[in-house]
């Protein structure tokens, strides 16, 4: 910028001077407030959006959630779309502002459920597999005997057996691949609908034999919540594989459930340890000093 006095004018210059158009915003109509999925996964992320855009510079977004959609709350940042997550089945709906005006308009809410936690495991679809894979799977006096005919299996629809509290249990793999495979078993103790690292049981490696078998324990916390939860087997040609979500090649997957109950013996040791009450009687003689 340069300043000059002429004839006594003053005159400005100014150098690299740029103009910006604001344009002004329409009449906000969001419609439908969107979601992309109907159902979510407790703590796993979904997005909101708006069926209709509103155009201009100067539009704001308020978001919002309620448990029953009368009562609501503020949520989120002001942008047309929103990544959340939720534990529970949730309302939402967006306040559309355009400044000029001003005007306001809500868009419709729509409702996320949340999915059972059994249906949220993770994917776990191996690309390739040796021979039949695991041809059976015993625990106990129960066992799925089958011959694999994909590297992923759901036998969700099997009877499920049961396994007590505070228990260790004999689980046995019979492999037919021709290599050893690693044989993990993954129970969802907490009802979380994921496998987390410590509720893997290493059954352990087996031979490369074919056909062959592979024996280990499978441990039941006495913390673990009761009820139906997910297990899933893991064989792999990956020796040290540790992961319940596996993808890769060689390997053989099956999903299962499993029901906990309380053992019999915990109860009746729980009942045992109830503290005997103080009995007071005027009958009782008293030694006088």
């Amino acid at each position: 910028m340069g300043c000059f006095l002429v004839s006594g004018d003053y005159y400005l210059n100014f150098d690299n001077v740029s103009a910006v158009e604001i344009v002004p915003c329409t009449t906000p109509a969001p419609g439908n407030t969107l979601s992309s999925v109907t159902n979510s996964c407790s703590g796993t992320p979904f997005t909101l959006s708006l069926q209709n855009q509103t155009l201009g510079q100067v539009v704001s977004y308020q978001w919002q959630s309620s448990p029953d959609g009368t009562t609501w709350t503020n949520f989120g940042t002001n942008a047309a779309t929103q990544s959340v997550t939720q534990s529970s089945p949730t309302y939402y709906q967006c306040i559309v502002t355009c400044s000029v005006g001003p005007s306001t308009a809500t868009s419709v809410p729509v409702m996320v459920g949340v999915n059972p936690f059994t249906n949220c495991y993770c994917t776990a679809v191996p690309t390739s597999m040796d021979g039949n894979g695991a041809v059976d799977f015993v625990i106990g006096s129960w066992s799925n005997p089958n011959v694999s005919t994909s590297p992923y299996q759901n036998f969700t629809s099997v009877t499920p057996t049961t396994l007590f509290l505070n228990s260790v249990n004999s689980a046995t793999v019979h492999l037919q691949t021709g290599y050893s495979y690693r044989c993990l078993v993954f129970i969802d103790y907490d009802r979380s609908g994921t496998f987390d690292a410590g509720e893997m049981n290493d059954a352990g490696l087996s031979n490369s034999n074919n056909p062959t078998t592979q024996t280990g324990n499978i441990n039941i916390p006495l913390t673990a919540m009761t009820g139906i939860t997910g297990m899933r087997l893991v064989v792999t040609d990956n020796d040290g594989n540790t992961t319940a979500c596996y993808n890769s090649s060689w390997a053989n997957v099956e999903d299962y459930q499993v029901d906990r109950n309380q053992n019999l013996h915990v109860l009746i040791l729980q009942q045992q340890v109830r503290p005997m009450p103080i009995l007071h009687s005027s009958a009782v003689p008293h030694r006088w000093m």
